[in-house]
């Protein structure tokens, strides 16, 4: 009997959770959708979850993501052996970029997948205590996934039309001469085409997603500490201090600890994403610089100006969202002057001495003046905005430079 109680218990405490985990992802559904978008192009599961749950793949779904990943590297080894040989110098460079970003992004996602998880669920859970109106609206998830899946497209309709055009001209069976027979030659250059054009358009989807994941979970903590510190500031005017300030700094200190498993699970994928949208840019500037009449054509001008756009476009949203988290965490270190007649105020009240209530206060604005709250770029950099003008600056010094080569 023991036995069979211990059994029906079980039993509701799993009911229990996956009711619990069923309305924690409905609510969080748009971050849900980036998380399963991301899964299934990168072949690596990452959930909204604190347990081991993303290690434990059988069957069918395991077996499927094995031949995905064994695709994935197919395709990547042809792009590096033979992209070079068929394909300008610019082309090759755009190629060789989007892949090899794209796979490593892959790779990291697939190690760190258990604690990208995790920082997932513990940004969830405590903006459902500290923020629970501010959650990533599942709408704009849809529209950005669309406009994703709308660009993949164009870049697939872009790279076909060029292979087309160039088959037989400067694309030539030739290019391959590790097969013998002409007829092999001609099959595999097929192969290697399709593997080129799946590699980049699969390296460009995962670093678009990634982007759109990290833009969300910086938000989501960007708007955790503004309300933090809106919350703090309000209840210094108009409450006790032994009433609230020993949970505030217990809130504080959640944030700092969500912040740094924040920064450990997506300082990785943060700085392969800046490279991959900073070496587009260039490499998108030095075909619209070039002279060569392969890259002349006015399709190929409207798919660098769509490029160069895109590309623009993730840089900056990357870089607002992250620098939302230090320009939030700055202005909290505000608190202290904006409410210094409050303070003054509870520092003459005999209670809040005898209490520890102003202790705790003064520890408080010490952790929030001394500990920083940010996010870097594989801990080479702050993200902050200004890492934009930077990368203006870069940009139009590297434009006038290949400009002015262009010319010789």
């Amino acid at each position: 009997m023991a036995f069979v109680k211990e059994f029906k218990s079980q039993a509701y405490r799993r009911d229990q959770n996956k009711r619990r985990m069923t309305g924690f992802i409905q609510k969080h559904k748009g971050l849900h959708r980036i998380c399963s978008a991301l899964s299934l192009i990168a072949s690596s599961q990452l959930t909204i979850s604190s347990d081991g749950n993303c290690l434990k793949r059988r069957g069918v779904s395991r077996a499927c993501e094995i031949g995905v990943r064994i695709l994935i590297l197919f395709s990547i080894l042809n792009t590096l052996c033979f992209t070079h040989r068929i394909l300008p110098f610019s082309l090759t460079m755009t190629f060789y970029s989007s892949a090899i970003c794209g796979f490593t992004i892959q790779l990291i996602l697939h190690f760190k997948r258990c604690e990208i998880s995790n920082a997932l669920y513990q940004v969830c859970r405590l903006s459902d205590v500290l923020n629970p109106r501010k959650v990533i609206e599942n709408k704009y998830v849809c529209k950005v996934l669309v406009f994703i899946s709308v660009s993949v497209m164009i870049y697939i309709a872009g790279i076909s039309f060029y292979f087309y055009l160039e088959w037989g001209h400067n694309i030539k069976p030739s290019s391959l001469p590790l097969l013998e027979r002409p007829h092999l030659r001609e099959m595999y250059l097929g192969v290697v085409l399709a593997s080129i054009t799946f590699s980049a358009t699969n390296g460009g989807s995962t670093c678009g997603v990634c982007i759109l994941l990290c833009e969300s979970i910086y938000s989501m903590i960007g708007d955790l500490i503004r309300s933090y510190h809106s919350n703090l500031q309000n209840k210094l005017k108009t409450q006790r201090l032994s009433t609230f300030i020993f949970d505030e700094a217990k809130n504080f200190k959640a944030i700092v600890s969500l912040v740094n498993t924040v920064e450990q699970a997506f300082k990785l994928c943060a700085l392969l994403l800046y490279g991959a949208q900073a070496s587009l840019i260039f490499i998108t500037i030095s075909i619209a610089v070039s002279k060569d009449d392969i890259l002349r054509s006015y399709w190929i001008n409207g798919v660098s100006a769509w490029n160069l756009m895109l590309t623009t476009f993730m840089y900056h949203q990357l870089t607002a969202s992250g620098s939302q988290i230090y320009d939030e965490s700055e202005r909290l270190k505000n608190v202290s002057v904006e409410c210094a007649h409050e303070i003054c105020q509870h520092s003459i009240v005999g209670s809040n001495a005898n209490d520890g209530s102003l202790q705790a206060l003064s520890l408080l604005l010490a952790n929030i003046r001394d500990v920083p709250l940010m996010v870097t770029g594989g801990g080479l950099f702050v993200i902050r905005k200004a890492i934009i003008l930077t990368m203006v600056n870069s940009v139009v010094t590297y434009g006038v430079i290949m400009y002015q080569l262009s010319d010789l």
